[in-house]
């Protein structure tokens, strides 16, 4: 009896060492997870770990010096762009680098401001007038009524040597956008053709970070006019954007 009680101790101890043992293969490490900051900025959190398959990483941040900002993690291995900040990556299928990208905040916006379309033959435009919509956290330089600064719209491209109207600002409200409305009017009797005719000097908020596709020129407020001063229709206008 006392010999088969020996025997099934052993047995038992056996079993559970070889249970033991399988645990800790599946906990061993399959792949390297490391992250890295970009120029301005840095991290928290463990910045290689080792990850099992199919696991997650534990949460990294991103900090961004003074005056800059997060823009997204990038990384190799199928890793897909995120914004999300703090991050954690879920499903670990191999080792990857991870970086987290930061940029300079902006607070300047230059518009360009163009017409595009066919004028009928021996045409130019006597003037026009227009409204851009701005996003969230962007304005220009105005005096207490809302009329614009001088400088901040400039006749420019093929309507260089005309003149703007004092311009007007129409700040946002809860449901409507800000605008910034205008007219050009050629100073030349010949008028002036098809292309860029106007720059804008904008200021952004702390804190805002516009798109260049943020920006809207209306269809409906666009309104070219030619040398009798009527309207002409099939222009349209666009504008760029360089955000700094």
């Amino acid at each position: 009896m006392k010999n088969i009680m020996l025997a099934a101790v052993a047995l038992l101890t056996l079993t559970l060492n070889g249970c033991g043992g399988a645990g800790g293969s599946q906990g061993t490490a399959n792949y390297t997870v490391n992250f890295g900051a970009g120029a301005h900025g840095s991290l928290t959190g463990p910045t290689s770990q080792g990850i099992t398959q199919g696991a997650s990483t534990s949460t990294v941040s991103a900090l961004p010096a003074a005056n800059y900002h997060f823009v997204n993690w990038t990384g190799d291995n199928g890793f897909a762009t995120s914004t999300m900040n703090p991050l954690t990556v879920t499903n670990v299928t191999a080792s990857q680098n991870i970086t987290a990208n930061f940029a300079i905040n902006p607070s300047i916006a230059v518009l360009k401001l163009s017409s595009a379309g066919s004028l009928p033959s021996g045409s130019y435009l006597s003037g026009l007038s227009i409204k851009v919509q701005f996003p969230p956290g962007v304005t220009v330089s105005t005096d207490a009524n809302n009329v614009v600064s001088a400088g901040v719209v400039t006749p420019s491209g093929v309507a260089v040597a005309s003149t703007v109207t004092p311009a007007f600002f129409t700040p946002a409200t809860a449901t409507t956008p800000s605008t910034l409305e205008f007219v050009v009017v050629s100073s030349s009797a010949g008028g002036f053709g098809v292309g860029e005719f106007a720059t804008i000097n904008c200021v952004i908020a702390s804190g805002s970070f516009p798109m260049s596709g943020d920006f809207i020129t209306p269809a409906t407020d666009f309104k070219p006019a030619n040398l009798l001063l009527q309207p002409i229709t099939g222009l349209t206008a666009s504008l760029t954007s360089t955000i700094n």
